[in-house]
C-alpha cells in the first residue's frame, strides 16, 4: 500500500468516525432553530395581548415574561 492510499484511507476513516457527530449537530441545530421560532411567536403573541388589554397586572406579567426570554 503506498503512502497516498494509506493517507486516503485514514482520511476516509476519520470522516466516517465524525459523521454521526455531524448529523447530531445538524439535528440539534434544527431543534434550536425551531425553539427560537416558537419563542418569537410566543413573544409576538404576548405583545398582541398587551395591546388588547390595558390591565396593569397583565402588562407587568408580560413585561417580566419578555425579560425572562431575553436571558
Amino acid at each position: 500500500m503506498n503512502a497516498t492510499t494509506t493517507r486516503t484511507a485514514r482520511i476516509g476513516s476519520i470522516i466516517e468516525k465524525r459523521r454521526p457527530l455531524a448529523q447530531k449537530i445538524q439535528r440539534v441545530e434544527a431543534n434550536l432553530k425551531s425553539l427560537a421560532s416558537a419563542l418569537c411567536n410566543l413573544e409576538d403573541h404576548s405583545h398582541n395581548l398587551l395591546t388588547r388589554f390595558n390591565d396593569s397586572n397583565i402588562t407587568a406579567f408580560f413585561a417580566i415574561f419578555t425579560e425572562i426570554n431575553k436571558i
